[in-house]
């Protein structure tokens, strides 16, 4: 689990983005897309809500 949160975060970082959210959120996000609750338009979505202003 951890590298999918992992690789989010690198991934923007890489677009120089900070993207900052506390771990246990993201944590929670990922165990919810891994149980198939929520899908890519959910974590897209909650990608786009914890996005830098």
């Amino acid at each position: 689990m951890r590298s999918d949160v992992s690789f989010i975060f690198v991934f923007l970082g890489l677009n120089n983005i900070d993207f900052l959210v506390p771990e246990t959120h993201a944590t929670a996000m990922i165990l919810e897309v891994a149980a198939r609750n929520i899908g890519e338009d959910g974590l897209t979505r909650w990608i786009r809500d914890n996005w830098p202003q």
